[in-house]
């Protein structure tokens, strides 16, 4: 590595010296955000834009992927960087359910946000009794609803929570349920358009496409069960609050359960550039946070959050130097 400048001071500087760097000269690699509209994709975008600009030995490249999916791929080396949740990056790294073998290679670099697992439902679907999951595998008329992507930590909350009630996706479709796979923009579209009158998401707060899709349509949140707060707990899921007045018409803080939203590495990857990384983003912390606000008070306290995964080399020498850590 030769020279790391920061700050950077505004998102079209960053674009403008990203674009000026010849791309053949730099090393390239990759972070892995989830699929297009979702908080990881959007975050993914910000940092590597930002660390693009700040400088010129290495450009980080953003690919499509999956909060669930993430850990596996970094941690077979598909991936450079990975954004993913706490407790499904430790069951990769513990070779625990969903994956089917252990990721000893995944190292932690920093902890950015807070998700929880949303439930929108259209209002009048709500008013009409539909409450909790409890009513909605029980439903005597089919629902429409919008599932969200393989491979996303949205889908995997899915599956654990229809095992939970003994059904499936099939089991249902053949009782005439419909269910759509789409990224979250387009989830947003079908849910303001009226294709589908429920979806999932597990995000941070404020979600771009869960704002979108309360501005075309009234919608609120379903409660959370027993069943799935057991169950969500039973994989490593904590209580959490979407707090209220940031989706239209939703003003009442509700509970769900969540989980902290990480950033991951291989181990291999080059210490220099995820301490570079961490400082970027430090360095830089106010003009992430007026891109995204997940990104608003970040501390390197914050980022060096302890939740089981061991820290990447180049994290750890950030954390020790801001004091952080011994």
């Amino acid at each position: 590595m030769t020279k790391w400048t920061w700050p950077v001071t505004a998102a079209a500087g960053v674009v403008a010296a990203a674009l000026a760097i010849p791309a053949a000269a730099q090393e390239q690699m990759t972070i892995v955000g989830s699929t297009e509209g979702g908080t990881m994709y959007r975050l993914g975008a910000i940092i590597s834009e930002t660390f693009n600009g700040a400088q010129d030995d290495t450009r980080l490249n953003l690919v499509v992927g999956g909060g669930a999916a993430n850990p596996a791929r970094v941690g077979s080396g598909k991936g450079d960087f990975g954004f993913s949740f706490s407790n499904f990056a430790v069951s990769a790294y513990e070779g625990k359910e969903p994956f089917k073998e252990e990721f000893k290679s995944l190292r932690h670099v920093a902890a950015f946000w807070e998700s929880c697992y949303h439930q929108y439902i259209a209002k009048e679907l709500y008013d009409s009794g539909i409450k909790s999951w409890d009513d909605l595998v029980s439903s005597a008329e089919p629902l429409s609803i919008g599932a969200g992507p393989p491979g996303t930590s949205s889908d995997a909350i899915n599956q654990l929570l229809l095992a939970a009630y003994g059904t499936s996706f099939e089991e249902l479709s053949a009782k005439g349920y419909k269910f759509t796979y789409t990224g979250m923009s387009a989830t947003s579209e079908q849910m303001r358009s009226g294709q589908v009158d429920i979806y999932f998401h597990n995000s941070g707060d404020p979600n771009a496409a869960g704002i979108e899709a309360a501005l075309g349509r009234e919608l609120t949140f379903m409660d959370p069960s027993e069943t799935l707060k057991t169950t969500m707990a039973d994989a490593g899921f904590s209580a959490c609050v979407i707090p209220g007045g940031i989706y239209e018409n939703i003003e009442e803080d509700h509970e769900s359960m969540g989980a902290l939203g990480v950033l991951m590495a291989h181990e291999d990857t080059d210490p220099e550039v995820v301490y570079a990384l961490l400082n970027v983003a430090n360095e830089n912390i106010d003009t992430l946070g007026n891109t995204h606000s997940i990104f608003k008070g970040w501390t390197p306290e914050y980022g060096a959050a302890d939740y089981g995964l061991p820290l990447h080399p180049g994290a750890e020498k950030f954390y020790k130097e801001k004091g952080v850590i011994n």
